[in-house]
């Protein structure tokens, strides 16, 4: 492959997109070569995987980038990953092996230029792009320049859209209708990319909203699972803590059901010793909620873990609850049945097609039912143990890493071939 030093990539796209810089180190790129001798030519040496991170500091956009740089690099791939976007830049807790993360708020409202993407292309550093729920102007650059691409659409964020437009007041929609005003953009640039580079999703259900809300034909979109790290996120020896329930809030907006879980536990206090523990920063609005819930010794909030504090946090509580209103797919979800924890979730998205009969579905804003499960559970230690079977099995059989690692280069090689043969049918035209 091709020899290459440091390097610079920069992607300046209106509308919250793009200033990222992937830097590669020529040793590390000689030794992940010279790593694998079976590797075949056709193979992908360099992968460069343009990821446009979202409100949260750390959500699963952000944990499938990381898993990737892990698999990749394991697999013999030098992988590169630029972070961009609006709320870099912030400390990664993992690193993969190969990987460099460069996250720079720069540019994050700029002006398209493909200068960087001519960078890219002249000095031959990569084999595949990747790009990683950006859908910016930018990709289409990318294709036309003739580097392969292949672009993962984890949801349409039309469908966070609509969610938090309906529970904002009059002023508050309005603006949020102008932050939203790279949605648009998303569809389109989707709809252009379809059919002609590799468009990955986690679901069915991420699919078809795909295609209804992006207007993108079925057979456009290829489903590969979110995976989880399970020599990370697994059953601990040490007890469970009497009573500890544990929720992973990415982002507080009101698509993540906090509101629903606050209420319920709320209900759930009165006769049990439960206590919750949150995941994530609470918004002013959660704050408030959990005061008028008198929660303040019953709710903890946390953010800033280490990976292996986090993971024995989840390993550590007796259940585990996904309220959302809406997921994609829920990688938290996975991470609860990874770490043996019985798990509760919303019946909406692909949350059922995710957690199959390891979970407890509950119908989505409804604290009312979702405190009588809790208490239910809470009561029926070989409930929790049933569901905790199931869930490990699960893990074990569907989001193994190393599978979905292997699925996703193919999509790469596929994209490598028929980049190679719209360049020979160009070349035999101009002949």
């Amino acid at each position: 492959m091709w020899d290459h030093g440091r390097w610079r990539l920069a992607y300046v796209v209106a509308a919250a997109l793009a200033f990222a810089r992937p830097v590669a180190a020529q040793e590390h790129h000689h030794h992940a070569a010279s790593a694998d001798t079976t590797r075949t030519a056709a193979e992908p040496d360099s992968v460069v995987h343009h990821h446009h991170d979202a409100p949260a500091p750390v959500h699963e956009h952000d944990m499938s980038a990381m898993e990737h740089g892990h698999d990749m690099a394991a697999m013999g791939h030098d992988h590169e990953t630029a972070m961009s976007g609006q709320y870099g830049p912030y400390p990664m807790s993992r690193e993969a092996s190969g990987t460099a993360w460069q996250p720079d708020r720069a540019g994050h409202h700029g002006i398209h230029t493909m200068r960087g993407s001519w960078m890219l292309m002249l000095h031959g550093m990569t084999d595949v792009v990747h790009d990683n729920q950006g859908l910016g102007y930018a990709m289409l650059g990318v294709r036309r320049l003739g580097l392969p691409l292949v672009t993962s659409i984890h949801h349409p964020i039309s469908v966070d859209k609509r969610i938090d437009l309906a529970s904002s007041g009059r002023l508050a929609a309005l603006n949020k209708r102008r932050w939203y005003g790279f949605v648009r953009m998303q569809a389109r640039v989707a709809r252009r990319l379809a059919g002609t580079v590799p468009l990955i999703t986690v679901s069915e259900s991420s699919r078809d909203d795909i295609c209804r809300d992006f207007r993108v034909q079925p057979e456009h979109v290829h489903i590969i699972p979110l995976g989880v790290d399970t020599r990370i996120f697994r059953p601990r020896p040490s007890p469970r803590v009497p009573g500890r329930i544990v929720a992973v809030a990415s982002a507080d907006s009101p698509i993540k059901g906090t509101g629903t879980l606050l209420r319920a536990v709320g209900k759930l206090v009165t006769d049990t010793d439960a206590h919750l523990i949150i995941v994530g920063q609470p918004a002013p609005v959660t704050e408030r909620l959990a005061a008028q819930l008198t929660l303040a010794d019953r709710v903890t909030f946390t953010h800033g873990l280490s990976d292996e504090a986090f993971s024995a946090l989840l390993a550590s509580a007796e259940m585990a609850v996904v309220p959302s209103l809406y997921e994609g797919f829920s990688l938290p979800a996975v991470e609860h049945m990874a770490s043996g924890t019985p798990l509760v979730a919303s019946r909406t998205g692909a949350l059922p097609e995710v957690t199959g009969n390891a979970a407890v579905l509950v119908t989505p804003g409804e604290d009312e039912e979702l405190a009588a499960v809790l208490r239910r559970l809470y009561h029926s230690p070989a409930e929790r143990a049933a569901l905790a079977d199931r869930g490990l099995r699960r893990v074990r059989e569907r989001f193994a890493w190393p599978a979905v690692a292997q699925a996703t280069v193919g999509q790469y090689l596929a994209a490598m071939e028929r980049q190679a043969a719209r360049t020979t049918r160009k070349g035999q035209a101009e002949c």
